[in-house]
């Protein structure tokens, strides 16, 4: 028997990036072009130092794919493809039951 797939409230994809950072700019346009709602963090912006230094933010881009209590479930440093990332978005959007 088949099982039903439930989907689950919201996944949050969290980017720390900078604006000076090529690849985090050629990486949030690519979120852009297919839709994928994200979380953006200067991670070289004074205010936003502690919150790098919690999740050791040491290389740019760095996402983190985030459940409804912001609790880190899947965790990319460096470069990642668009079509993996959403892969996993879809993926952990639908839980077998």
């Amino acid at each position: 028997m088949l099982k039903e797939k439930e989907k689950r409230n919201n996944i949050i994809v969290r980017v720390f990036g900078s604006n000076v950072c090529m690849k985090c700019n050629f990486f949030l346009n690519e979120l852009d072009m297919v839709g994928i709602k994200y979380v953006y963090v200067d991670a070289l912006h004074q205010n936003n130092q502690l919150l790098c230094d919690r999740y050791n933010i040491d290389e740019l881009p760095h996402t983190q794919v985030l459940d409804d209590d912001y609790n880190i479930i899947k965790e990319y440093i460096g470069d990642i493809s668009i079509s993996t990332l959403y892969n996993e978005i879809e993926r952990l959007t639908y839980d077998a039951i």
